[in-house]
C-alpha cells in the first residue's frame, strides 16, 4: 500500500495486491504518451501552490474506511497544511484487489521509508500527453540529500483527525500510537459468543455473530425493502446445531402457491425436490435479510450427515454457503438470495460445500463474479474431465469407503496460516464402520482472499435439492 510516493512536484497513493505491480492509484503527476492521475494540479500542489505548498512543511492522513458489512471500501489519502484552506484528496476504490489488501491489513502491515532518485522517474512526474503534469525530464542530481517526517499519530477513524503541526520542526516526544482497534463490527450477541480455538471438534464451533447494526441509510433501504416483501409464509420448524443452538429454517417460495416444500423433523432437514431453504436466527412468514444466519466459519469446521438415497443421476443435492445476511437487495426470487452465478440476479460469494448425488460429490470455492470457481470430489466430464480425488470404487452405491446407500458425515473445514491467512477449504466424507474417509482440498485459489473476508463477515448455510 503506497501511502505516499512523492517529491515537490508529484505525489502518488496506489493499493496493489501481491501480483499487481501496476496497482490502481490516484494524486498528481507523472505520464509521457499517457496521463498519469490527475485529482489535483501544480496550482494545488507544488512549489508556492495555493492548497499544499511543497516549499513547507505538510501533512498526510491515510483512512481506510469500512463499509456497514466491515468490508474495505478503499484507501483515502488526505494532504494539508497549516493556514491553507483547501485540502487535498485522493480516493482508491473499487479496485479488484480489495479483498486481499484488507486481509492484510487485518493481519498487520510494516511501513517502510525509502528515499531514491532516478533520471527515469517521469512515470511519477511527467507532464504526460496532456502536458499538464509537472516535470519534462528529471535531475537526479538535484535531489536533496534528505528529507524529514515527523509527528507521527494513528488512531480510529471515529477519532477527531490530528491537525496538520504549525511547526516544521520534529518532535519524538509528540509521536503518538493511540488506540487502534481492527473496525470490524462487533456481532457476537449475548447468548453465543466465538470461541478462539482453532477448529474445535463439535459439528460447528461457531458461536453466533449478528451483524453489524445497519447505517441510517441502510435502514431506510432495508425498510424500503422489507415493505416490498411483505407476504406471510408458512415456516416449516427448527432444529438443534450442536455448537450453535436452535436454527429456524426459511424456505424459497413463499410468493409461488407451486414451490416445492422443505420439511423439519426430528432435527432433520427435508427439501423436496426443487426445493431450496435458508438457515435463519429466527422465521417470521417474512423474508428479512437480516433475519438469517451469519456464521463465521474461518478458522473452524462444521459438519453433518447426508442421506442421499434415492438422488442418482441427474439429481443434485446441495449444501453451501452464501452472503445473504449481507445482502439488502429482496432479488428476483424475493427472498434476498444470491450467489456466484446470479441466479436470482444477485451475485455473493458462494462455497459449495457439497453438490452431490449417490454416484458424485463436488466442493468448490467461488469469488462473488467467478461462474466456474475452483474445487475438487468426484464425477463429470464430458470431452474433458471432472474432478478426481477419488472413484466410484471408493464413493458410490456399495463404495468401500462412502456407501451413499446409506448416510455418510460430511466435514468441513475453513484452516488458517501462521499469519491467520485462509489456507483453502477441506472436505472430508466418513462413514461409520468404514476406515477410509474421503478427503478434498481446494487451496491455492485466485479468490481466496474475497472468500475469507466473506466468511468472516458470516455466511448463510443453504439446503437445494434440484
Amino acid at each position: 500500500i503506497d501511502i505516499m510516493e512523492a517529491n515537490v512536484h508529484a505525489f502518488h497513493a496506489t493499493l496493489h495486491s501481491k501480483d499487481d505491480h501496476g496497482g490502481k492509484g490516484g494524486g498528481f503527476g507523472g505520464g509521457a504518451s499517457w496521463n498519469g492521475p490527475r485529482d489535483f494540479d501544480s496550482s494545488q500542489y507544488g512549489p508556492g501552490a495555493k492548497c499544499v505548498d511543497t516549499d513547507h512543511p505538510f501533512q498526510v492522513e491515510v483512512g481506510f474506511p469500512l463499509d456497514g458489512r466491515g468490508w474495505l471500501k478503499g484507501m483515502e489519502v488526505t494532504l494539508s497544511q497549516h493556514g491553507k484552506s483547501c485540502p487535498l484528496h485522493i480516493w482508491v476504490g473499487d479496485y479488484g484487489g480489495m479483498a486481499e489488501v484488507a486481509m492484510s491489513l487485518k493481519a498487520g502491515m510494516t511501513p517502510v521509508f525509502s528515499y531514491w532518485s532516478s533520471n527515469n522517474m517521469l512515470w511519477m512526474d511527467g507532464v504526460g500527453a496532456d502536458y499538464r503534469g509537472p516535470c519534462s525530464q528529471d535531475d537526479s542530481a538535484a535531489c536533496g540529500t534528505e528529507v524529514r517526517m515527523f509527528d507521527f499519530a494513528v488512531s480510529d477513524l471515529d477519532d477527531p483527525a490530528p491537525k496538520a503541526p504549525a511547526t516544521g520542526h520534529p518532535n519524538v516526544e509528540r509521536g503518538r500510537a493511540d488506540k487502534l482497534d481492527e473496525g470490524a463490527p462487533a456481532r457476537a450477541s449475548e447468548a453465543h459468543k466465538e470461541r478462539e480455538d482453532p477448529l474445535p471438534e463439535s459439528r460447528l464451533d461457531e458461536e453466533h455473530e449478528s451483524s453489524k447494526a445497519p447505517t441510517a441509510t441502510e435502514s431506510e433501504e432495508q425498510e424500503h425493502h422489507e415493505k416490498q416483501v411483505t407476504h406471510t409464509g408458512e415456516c416449516p420448524g427448527s432444529f438443534h446445531m450442536s455448537g450453535y443452538g436452535e436454527v429456524a429454517v426459511v424456505p424459497t417460495g413463499w410468493f409461488d402457491p407451486d414451490a416445492s416444500p422443505t420439511r423439519v423433523h426430528d432435527d432433520t432437514v427435508i427439501p423436496h425436490m426443487g426445493a431450496r431453504a435458508y438457515f435463519a436466527e429466527t422465521c417470521t412468514g417474512t423474508y428479512n435479510h437480516s433475519e438469517y444466519l451469519a456464521l463465521n466459519l474461518l478458522g473452524k469446521r462444521m459438519s453433518f450427515m447426508a442421506d442421499l438415497t434415492g438422488a442418482g443421476c441427474g439429481c443434485n443435492a446441495a449444501f453451501y454457503l452464501v452472503s445473504m445476511r449481507q445482502n439488502s437487495r429482496p432479488s428476483q426470487c424475493h427472498d434476498y438470495y444470491c450467489d456466484a452465478n446470479n441466479v436470482c440476479g444477485e451475485s455473493c460469494t458462494e462455497i459449495d460445500i457439497m453438490e452431490a448425488n449417490v454416484h458424485a460429490f463436488h466442493a468448490t470455492l467461488h469469488s462473488k463474479d467467478d461462474h466456474g470457481g475452483k474445487g475438487g470430489g468426484f464425477g463429470g466430464g464430458a470431452s474433458w474431465n471432472g474432478p478426481r480425488d477419488f472413484d466410484s470404487s471408493q464413493y458410490g452405491p456399495g463404495a468401500k469407503c462412502v456407501d451413499t446407500d446409506h448416510p455418510f458425515q460430511v466435514e468441513v473445514g475453513f484452516p488458517l496460516d501462521g499469519r491467520g491467512w485462509l489456507k483453502g477449504m477441506e472436505v472430508t466424507l466418513s462413514q461409520h464402520g468404514k476406515s477410509c474417509p474421503l478427503h478434498i482440498w481446494v487451496g491455492d485459489y485466485g479468490g481466496m482472499a474475497e472468500v475469507a473476508m466473506s466468511l468472516k463477515a458470516g455466511m448463510t448455510p443453504v439446503f437445494s435439492y434440484w
